[in-house]
């Protein structure tokens, strides 16, 4: 990757100028995945100084500065235990440690990225971004656009609410990118099932939780119908990682047994 110029900006607001300067002016964040993305930058522009790495804790919600590293979420102890610890399972399998030193989240929810396991969870306990201009973004409908976001995040907020979760990827090796991986939620008795790297980006499927979410009663049938339509709403596909019909397998296997974990550790 060739960067011409590398900017350490007065302000955000200098920063949000600069980006919108020239459409290959970057914002980084830990830069982990950036070099695989991009081929040439013309400015890169730097924000460390001006956007934090902390996790600040009340009794509603974590707050999570941009420029947090992956590993600090990973072994937080609030983290570690919010619904059944699905955000930190999310992130002990990515690479080693010292790419979780390294990589944040905020350049993890920016870049998109279709692999992405920590996506997945916070899709699934519905996390909201708070960006310079925009202001506040449910992550959900971030995801959906397609178009580019030329905005700066500045924090991710995780509500804190009573509910349990499971989170599971199914990979080659133990630190190997995702065949695929899924997060399931039951948060104020509302199921939430998050589906990625099928080899998309993490996605809601929306008709399988409404499904389930209006449901008079949870039995092996509804479950397996649920799972079922899990994978008809969504799209899979192949590559080198895995055909389409492994992934299908895969989600209906792992949906299922995710729920009744789900309800089980609710129970």
């Amino acid at each position: 990757m060739d960067v011409l110029h590398y900017v350490l900006p007065n302000s955000l607001a200098e920063a949000y100028q600069l980006l919108h300067e020239d459409l290959n002016n970057h914002v980084i964040g830990g830069g982990v995945w950036m070099k695989n993305t991009l081929k040439s930058i013309n400015t890169l522009i730097e924000l460390k100084h001006l956007i934090g790495e902390k996790i600040e804790v009340t009794h509603e919600v974590i707050k999570i500065d941009a420029n947090c590293p992956l590993r600090q979420l990973e072994i937080h102890p609030v983290i570690k235990d919010l619904y059944d610890g699905i955000i930190s399972q999310s992130i002990e399998k990515i690479m080693g440690v010292s790419i979780r030193n390294v990589a944040t989240i905020g350049g993890t929810v920016v870049g998109k990225y279709a692999f992405s396991d920590l996506l997945a969870a916070l899709l699934a306990v519905d996390v909201t971004l708070v960006f310079f201009k925009q202001g506040r973004m449910e992550l959900s409908k971030y995801l959906e656009s397609h178009e580019k976001n030329r905005d700066i995040l500045i924090s991710i907020e995780i509500p804190i609410k009573k509910g349990t979760g499971y989170f599971h990827k199914v990979s080659t090796t133990h630190l190997d990118f995702a065949i695929l991986n899924l997060a399931i939620t039951q948060i104020d008795h509302q199921f939430r099932i998050v589906i990625g790297a099928r080899p998309g980006i993490a996605s809601c499927a929306n008709q399988a939780m409404e499904l389930i979410n209006h449901a008079k009663e949870i039995d092996d049938t509804l479950i397996n119908e649920v799972a079922e339509c899990c994978v008809k709403e969504l799209s899979f596909g192949s590559n080198f990682r895995g055909s389409e019909e492994y992934r299908m397998t895969l989600a209906k296997v792992y949906v299922a047994r995710g729920l009744w974990e789900v309800i089980h550790h609710a129970s």
